[in-house]
């Protein structure tokens, strides 16, 4: 594991869903969900470098929800940035329950269900096969986590419940990213670099060409 700050965390993520192609706007989303689990001691880091490498060079719409009485993408699975996303922007009319298809890497939904269910003071229930969470303001629970780690789930379920179950997660303030995760954002998040020019590298070469005696 590599440690790094929450910000961190958070500042690369962000850098390496703009170099994957996500507008600065849902790369900001990208960032913030991963440090909410990372802080919960969830493998944010890994669950956004798994989506961005299995959805690399698809363009973002295409995996954009079509929101109907089942969430699906246009095309291949839904990313739960976007879908995230709208969840949140959903709830101000007040906690629904939501049924989505093919979602990838369901564990990035949690922090935009926490949103959404704090709005209203409500709880809501993220579940797909293997795995369970509560989620309100200021709280986390979790039920059966093993497939916490699934790059894709068939169907996951967010719904209104009386309370959170099950158990808590402790806070943490550092991300631990394993090696192979924070390599592949770091090479997300290059993408975003401007390429250096010949006139910069000459500038910062000192004199360069230039012959100052």
């Amino acid at each position: 594991m590599t440690p790094l700050s929450l910000g961190e965390a958070e500042a690369l993520a962000r850098k390496a869903a703009r170099g994957a192609g996500l507008d600065w706007g849902t790369a900001e989303e990208a960032g913030r969900a991963v440090r909410w689990l990372c802080a919960h001691q969830l493998p944010g880091g890994e669950a956004l470098a798994g989506l961005l490498m299995a959805s690399d060079g698809v363009p973002p719409q295409r995996r954009a929800p079509v929101c109907g009485a089942v969430w699906r993408a246009r095309a291949g699975c839904l990313c739960p940035v976007t879908a995230g996303a709208a969840l949140a922007d959903r709830a101000g009319a007040g906690p629904q329950a939501v049924t989505l298809a093919d979602l990838a890497w369901p564990l990035l939904l949690l922090p935009f269900a926490q949103a959404a269910a704090a709005r209203h003071g409500a709880t809501l229930r993220v579940a797909w096969p293997g795995f369970r969470a509560d989620v309100a303001a200021g709280a986390l629970a979790l039920g059966p986590a093993e497939a916490g780690e699934a790059a894709r789930a068939a169907e996951v379920t967010c719904r209104p419940v009386p309370g959170p179950q099950g158990e808590g997660r402790p806070r943490g303030y550092r991300a631990a990213l394993r090696p192979g995760a924070r390599a592949a954002l770091e090479r997300f998040a290059a993408r975003t670099y401007a390429p250096a020019t010949q006139a910069g590298r000459l500038a910062g070469a000192g004199a360069g060409l230039t012959d100052n005696d």
